[in-house]
């Protein structure tokens, strides 16, 4: 039997082949690596472009966005100012001459039963979500009436009607609260004539052939039957419903 010592030339050579495949793939990944690592960094330079430009598309995109947003903001507040100057222009003749009833709403009268509203006005118009009176709302400068019976009373006679309006509306900056200036005035006193003036400053009541109309806010003005008087107003004022001709000093009748 050989020893190992016999076949130490057999292992040196094993060894020496070993040593050198060990040293030719260090040589070849050494070789590699590099390659490897341009191509990986070429792919992430392609991929980053790509990412910047798809952000750039996007950013685009987003300005498009906001550019169309804002000019459709501002189509939407001209279509808005355009439809309030349109709705101001057709009523502003609402309240015709020696007539308490506004074009629209003459269809409802004191005396006819408050129920007909709903044959005469669209039902989103109409609210009835208090008891004694019906409410009506509409567009534009005469903004609607309030058509008051009494709950026990079952075909709902209407006693007395208020009728609502909007002083003055605002093209620019439209806000229904902040409306101050008291337009119904000057366009009833030219719708009703010559009127009374009270007592009380701010006071006003105009004798037509059928009704009274009583005003004292630039907002509305009510339409009551003969003889009768707003429950809220002063009584002091109360006895001039009865004789809307007369008027003692220092109160003056419009001319």
């Amino acid at each position: 039997m050989s020893s190992w010592k016999d076949n130490s030339h057999v292992v040196t050579a094993s060894i020496s082949a070993a040593a050198t495949f060990l040293f030719a793939i260090g040589v070849y990944e050494q070789s590699l690596i590099p390659t490897r690592t341009s191509a990986l960094n070429n792919v992430i330079s392609e991929k980053t472009k790509e990412l910047n430009e798809k952000t750039k598309y996007i950013s685009t995109l987003n300005k498009k966005l906001s550019e169309a947003e804002q000019k459709n903001s501002s189509l939407t507040q001209e279509l808005k100012k355009a439809n309030n100057f349109l709705t101001e222009a057709l009523n502003l003749d609402t309240i015709q001459y020696n007539n308490p009833y506004p074009k629209g709403l003459g269809k409802l009268r004191i005396g006819d039963s408050a129920d007909l509203a709903f044959e005469i006005f669209r039902k989103e118009q109409i609210d009835t979500s208090q008891s004694g009176y019906y409410s009506i709302n509409r567009d534009g400068f005469i903004s609607g009436a309030t058509y008051y019976f009494d709950e026990e009373d079952e075909t709902k006679k209407i006693t007395h009607i208020l009728v609502h309006a909007q002083p003055k509306i605002d093209l620019e900056n439209y806000d229904p609260q902040n409306l101050n200036d008291d337009r119904l005035q000057a366009i009833i006193e030219e719708a009703f004539g010559q009127y009374i003036k009270l007592p009380m400053e701010g006071y006003y009541i105009w004798s037509l052939a059928d009704v009274n109309i009583f005003k004292n806010d630039s907002r509305s003005y009510l339409i009551m039957e003969k003889g009768f008087a707003p429950a809220t107003w002063p009584k002091k004022l109360i006895k001039f419903v009865h004789n809307s001709s007369y008027c003692p000093a220092p109160a003056e009748v419009s001319k």
